[in-house]
């Protein structure tokens, strides 16, 4: 498994989410690239930041996600995941973007691991493939 890219999650109350968006493009000198919703969140990408808001419903439920992995090889992750003794706490499954899944680690830390598109690759971060070289 290569790692692509990591993203920290930024969690807001939803007044807050616009200024945060704001916030996180002027700090990154980016614009935001990805726009989604997951499980009642609605979810924007800016530089390696994932701006997420919800109720409090929603926010409850993923307090404990902290970061996304975008990786080369979402099957080799699970697998070096569940031997390091993770448990995947949300399987293996399609998105906008490409496959997730969420894996808590042994120390209690909610990661989500990423395998994107070609297209969602190139989009975000400029790879032309998941050649894991550049």
């Amino acid at each position: 498994m290569t790692v692509l890219a990591t993203f920290t999650v930024q969690w807001t109350d939803p007044a807050s989410f616009d200024d945060e968006i704001t916030l996180q493009t002027v700090l990154s000198g980016r614009s935001p690239t990805t726009r989604l919703d997951y499980d009642g969140l609605a979810l924007v990408s800016v530089g390696h930041c994932l701006v997420a808001t919800g109720p409090d419903d929603a926010r409850h439920r993923h307090r404990h996600w902290s970061a996304a992995l975008v990786v080369d090889d979402l099957a080799r992750t699970e697998r070096d995941l569940r031997a390091a003794g993770a448990d995947i706490v949300v399987p293996a499954g399609d998105g906008r973007t490409g496959r997730f899944l969420f894996a808590r680690h042994p120390g209690g830390t909610v990661v989500e691991y990423l395998q994107w598109t070609p297209e969602t690759l190139a989009a975000v971060l400029g790879y032309a493939s998941t050649d894991s070289t550049r």
